[in-house]
């Protein structure tokens, strides 16, 4: 029998097609960005007058775009060079602030995470938002700091936040700290487009919001080519990547040719294509080298909508995993478009018993259900042609279920360190 040890050493020692896979997480930042020097000039148009004229002026820009198009890897290595050359060049102290909505949808949460970010010594509870937003800006003055900070995903906040938190985030220096000098400036970053926005903000918020607008258009084949070269030239060895496939992942994904046009999605496709690549090489079915045979494996277990989803199910409690699983099994065995909610829970106490964890009450189970709706992963509907009584139904209209389930369970796994 082979020992653990054995097993591990063996694997630890086998060849490998990478150099530094961390190069194809879908959170790395690249040192340059091909083919967005447009969107970092209007970046830098826009906030030139935080250096030229600090606390003058409180800039707000929205970025709008498809997942995968590159909003969220500009915005931050927009802020690291510019909060840089802000301080070498004019003098300026101005720390850039990344805030991920979908993790942080309270305002106290994001108060917490600009304060985590100016590097304050201040408690997390106990004080109302005006009061903490005023600490805030406090220190910044004393300190003499000014800030960018990034609302990713902020079209999840406008439908979590009530119409008062919003004035109060948005308008800050408009209305509640009117006369102080302005020390704050915004980017939002919105992945659906902007009538979503404008139906979860009055008329008035959303006019302001969107004052300076960026869009993000999908990338081109050629666009994504030049993309996978860059990280193929970080990611893997030297000469183990065929031209060939980077030209297929490139031509199925790019937005010219029907494509999404989602650089996370290519380059998705491109380490799962690597690790296939790497497994038949060490057993001994093929040279270790990615070639189109193997792009075109994988191809088909990549859906394009799965990848725009997955960040979501990253940032979901293990109570809302198991929830979705259960709804996306019994959808699958149904072949139904919805199930009742009813059958869900009953489902989800099953998966909860499997695994030793306490399944949560009625209550708890409608608003995850709820939760999952407004950040766009279910639908709901609340009765059925054909069906007796009012009930809660819940849909998914995205990627194959299959996928899905596989997806959930390795979240579960890494959650309960399986």
């Amino acid at each position: 029998m082979v020992s653990i040890d054995s097993i591990i050493e063996s694997e630890l020692r086998a060849p490998t097609i990478f150099k530094n896979e961390a190069a194809l997480d879908p959170d790395y930042v690249p040192e340059r960005l091909p083919h967005r020097e447009e969107e970092v000039k209007l970046l830098a148009s826009y906030f030139k007058a935080l250096v030229e004229a600090p606390g003058e002026v409180s800039v707000r820009v929205l970025i709008t775009g498809r997942t995968g198009v590159g909003k969220t890897v500009t915005t931050k290595l927009f802020g690291s060079y510019f909060s840089e050359l802000a301080w070498s060049r004019y003098g300026v102290r101005l720390k850039y602030i990344h805030i991920n909505c979908q993790k942080h949808r309270s305002l106290s949460s994001v108060l917490r995470e600009i304060k985590n970010g100016l590097g304050m010594s201040f408690p997390d509870r106990g004080f109302a938002p005006r009061d903490y937003a005023e600490a805030i800006l406090e220190y910044m003055e004393r300190s003499d700091t000014y800030a960018i900070v990034t609302l990713d995903d902020f079209d999840q906040l406008t439908r979590q936040l009530s119409r008062d938190e919003l004035f109060f985030l948005v308008r800050l220096y408009d209305d509640i700290f009117r006369g102080r000098r302005k020390r704050m400036s915004f980017i939002y970053i919105i992945r659906f487009g902007l009538g979503s926005l404008y139906a979860s903000l009055d008329e008035g918020l959303g006019d302001y919001v969107t004052r300076n607008l960026i869009t993000f258009k999908p990338y081109t084949s050629n666009q994504l080519r030049t993309i996978l070269w860059d990280r193929v030239r970080e990611a893997f060895r030297e000469g183990t990547v065929d031209e060939g496939a980077v030209d297929v992942i490139a031509e199925a994904i790019g937005v010219n040719n029907g494509g999404p046009g989602s650089a996370r999605t290519a380059i998705v496709l491109l380490h799962r294509a690597g690790k296939y690549a790497e497994y038949l090489a060490r057993e001994g079915k093929g040279p270790l080298r990615l070639l189109p045979m193997h792009v075109r494996h994988v191809m088909p277990t990549v859906d394009d909508s799965l990848v725009q989803v997955q960040e979501i199910l990253q940032s979901l409690s293990v109570h809302h995993l198991l929830l979705l699983k259960a709804a996306a099994q019994l959808l699958l065995e149904t072949g139904e478009a919805f199930v009742r909610i009813g059958e869900v829970e009953e489902r989800y106490r099953e998966l909860c018993r499997e695994i030793g964890e306490r399944p949560r009450g009625h209550t708890k189970v409608y608003e995850y259900v709820m939760d999952l709706a407004r950040r766009g992963v279910v639908v709901t509907k609340k009765s059925m042609k054909g069906r007796r009584g009012r009930s809660t139904y819940i849909g998914y209209n995205a990627s194959p279920l299959e996928g899905l389930i596989r997806f959930i369970d390795e979240q579960l796994g890494i959650r309960r360190g399986w």
